[in-house]
């Protein structure tokens, strides 16, 4: 009996691994002079990140961290077929995975292009990368076609055209020398199609004429409705350009009133995803439009994640954003200081900068301009706080402007970085004023300001500046 009992526990353990297995994918490989960085007085070898390219784990990445002589291995949770992206420094390719696959990679660190290689599972399916990679340059493929793009339609339309005639010869010489997986040849096919689709897609945002610019008709040659095209992110971006632009072809005074009261495009494109599509298509656009809402910061996200759930009828789509969405959600909970002011300043408010400033007569005032997308702004909150534990008690301000365009992401990152101080949600005239007077041109931008509320420095140090706090007090012993 105990035997037995050892027998059956071993197939279920077995069964249990087989599993497990073919939930994932293993990718091992070498690093021919792999890269090396200092750091806090050591060497760190620098990392490999994989990204899966799908609207539903793209903000998911995998990191592996080589040997000193260039040997890794990883394995990445995938339940089915995905196309996937490898970066290591500044190099880059696309992948196709497949669950249970064992993958094998070498390359040369400093000759990435030239040496890339695949071996082991449907090496073949990946080699097309790799062989693509030393024909077509991506970078330059996105240069050229910008460049073209300023050259007019005609020009832009016959080159879009060409770059996917040469796609499609590559793909056809490729899979005629060499056997690839059904999975691989549907992603190929629909990849190389809505690139051209997406791209093309993209002239109409320069459109003056909306009615009469001829994008009903480009549109309606593309299946709106192909589940099989939703793996390859090309065709998640085609749809996703559609309903943008489906947004700004609404009637001008319900856009305008939207703008008015600050509200992001993904609440109407949400609603566009909803009532133009079905099946996997409409659960895909939905978990597409939501993502972006998350991505923002949106104060307005619940609501929409509410409906979301109501209507998806995909289990694993609305696990996967559930868990994104949540969050989202602390990052909510989370309250601003108590010593933190915040006033959104509306459009055809008559705040202007002096009426700002002039509250804080008496004191030496620091301005920061920033937004929650500016990722330099952020780096730069922590030396922030730190100054506000310098000065507390002293007659110092520190005054925030954000020029963010929602409510969300603004009040979601005075929490975070837990920043005491008088903060502003710009409107577009206060922008205007304080860029007119200040000559701001980008940011992140610091001022300071002395206690008779004249401006000393339109181009102040950072807080991570050291020499800062020279600066700020100079102005207080005047």
């Amino acid at each position: 009996m105990y035997r037995y009992t050892i027998l059956i526990l071993a197939l279920l353990l077995l069964g249990s691994s087989s599993f497990i297995k073919a939930q994932s994918v293993t990718i091992t490989g070498h690093i021919q002079s792999p890269m090396a960085y200092m750091e806090g007085g050591k060497f760190h070898q620098a990392p490999i990140i994989f990204y899966l390219d799908d609207v539903l784990y793209e903000s998911e990445q995998h990191i592996v961290v080589p040997s000193e002589s260039g040997y890794f291995s990883i394995n990445i949770p995938l339940k089915k077929a995905t196309p996937a992206r490898l970066e290591y420094d500044t190099h880059t390719s696309k992948l196709f995975l497949k669950p249970g696959q064992s993958l094998k990679v070498y390359f040369t660190n400093g000759d990435f292009k030239n040496s890339l290689r695949f071996d082991g599972t449907n090496a073949n399916d990946n080699n097309y990368f790799a062989e693509y990679n030393r024909k077509f340059d991506d970078e330059i493929l996105e240069h050229d076609l910008d460049a073209r793009k300023r050259s007019g339609r005609e020009v832009y339309d016959k080159y879009c055209k060409q770059i996917r005639s040469d796609q499609e010869a590559f793909y056809r010489n490729y899979t005629g020398r060499n056997s690839t997986s059904s999975e691989f040849k549907k992603w190929a096919e629909a990849s190389i199609k809505y690139f051209e689709a997406s791209n093309m897609s993209l002239l109409y945002y320069r459109s003056r004429d909306r009615a009469n610019d001829g994008y009903r008709s480009f549109v309606s040659r593309y299946n709106k409705y192909d589940t099989q095209a939703l793996v390859a992110r090309e065709y998640v971006n085609f749809l996703e350009h559609h309903i943008r632009q489906t947004c700004l072809r609404d009637d001008p005074n319900a856009r305008a009133a939207r703008e008015a009261r600050r509200e992001h495009w993904g609440i109407r494109g949400f609603e566009v995803a909803r009532n133009e599509f079905s099946g996997k298509v409409r659960d895909y656009m939905m978990a597409d439009i939501l993502g972006i809402l998350i991505e923002a910061e949106y104060m307005g996200t619940n609501k929409v994640f509410d409906e979301f759930k109501r209507l998806c009828g995909d289990s694993e789509v609305r696990n996967v954003m559930t868990k994104r969405y949540s969050v989202l959600q602390r990052s909510f909970d989370k309250k601003p200081p108590t010593d933190a002011k915040l006033e959104i300043v509306r459009d055809g408010s008559p705040t202007y900068l002096n009426t700002i400033l002039s509250k804080y007569k008496g004191k030496v005032v620091y301005i920061d301009f920033w937004a929650s997308w500016c990722k330099p702004c952020l780096a730069e909150m922590s030396y922030s706080r730190k100054l506000h534990e310098k000065y507390r008690g002293k007659d110092v301000v520190f005054v925030y402007f954000s020029s963010d365009a929602t409510e969300g992401p603004w009040r979601a990152n005075v929490a975070k970085y837990q920043l005491s101080g008088d903060h502003y949600l710009m409107s577009k005239e206060l922008q205007l004023d304080t860029e007119a007077q200040l000559n701001i041109s980008g940011i992140p931008r610091y001022v300071l300001v002395n206690k008779e509320g004249k401006v000393i420095h339109k181009n102040a140090r950072r807080p991570s500046d050291e020499t800062l706090p020279r600066q700020i007090d100079l102005l207080l012993a005047q």
